[in-house]
């Protein structure tokens, strides 16, 4: 039922209309953010999927318990998510506008723009990734509370999954916005420009909490006595 009802009205808008028109900022949003990012993060999450289900299986003593079936049961869900996200991803990578000018003339926003896309998601995932690892080392080096009862085999899955499934896909992308990098139409862009300010201040406000944070609790401890 929803196949019918919402493949109608996409049909009815954007197929027969939306497609058609010249490039705008409304037909440049609709298929960079929710054509391009859309399908991109599916095709992640569907990949993380699969990735975590098989590093679970090898790394994760509990995970094998229930059984191959039981446990591989939920690839066939991660693996058709693949599949519509990468048609959704691919699909709309060619309808980003001026493909045959911009190959001609250099680059666009709009081609700045898909790169810093798939750049970002990517390196979300990467950091996720790192930030994981890191502190399944840590809980290894480090004294763990007594009522710990999660593994470090389970981290470590999460942490793998995160890095194998967003660093290539932020090499890719920022492989691409690199080679073009240095010259004055592209160090002066405003989404390279929002792009680095955007990661420069999430990673700061990071930094920032987690030192606020650690800060509080060997002030919490040492006052408390505890």
């Amino acid at each position: 039922a929803p196949l019918v009802g919402f493949a109608g009205v996409w049909v009815r808008y954007w197929w027969w209309s939306g497609r058609r028109m010249a490039s705008s900022a409304e037909r440049d949003g609709y298929v960079l953010v929710v054509g391009v990012l859309g399908g991109l993060a599916a095709t992640v999450v569907a990949a993380s999927g699969l990735l975590h289900t098989v590093l679970s299986w090898i790394l994760v003593a509990s995970a094998r318990d229930a059984g191959a079936a039981a446990h591989f049961d939920v690839v066939t869900v991660f693996g058709a998510l693949l599949v519509v996200g990468l048609a959704v991803w691919v699909y709309h990578r060619s309808e980003v506008p001026h493909v045959v000018e911009r190959r001609a003339e250099g680059r666009d926003e709009v081609a700045r723009l898909y790169d810093h896309l798939e750049a970002g998601v990517g390196l979300a995932a990467t950091t996720l990734g790192v930030g994981l690892l890191l502190g399944s080392v840590l809980h290894v080096v480090l004294p763990a509370p007594d009522d710990w009862d999660r593994g470090v085999a389970e981290l470590l899955t999460v942490a793998l999954t995160m890095l194998l499934a967003g660093s290539p896909m932020w090499f890719r992308a920022w492989s691409r916005i690199q080679a073009h990098a240095g010259t004055v139409a592209e160090e002066s862009s405003s989404v390279r420009r929002a792009y680095l300010f955007t990661v420069f201040g999430a990673t700061a406000l990071c930094l920032l909490a987690s030192l606020g944070t650690m800060v509080y609790l060997v002030l919490f401890g040492l006052l408390d006595g505890s």
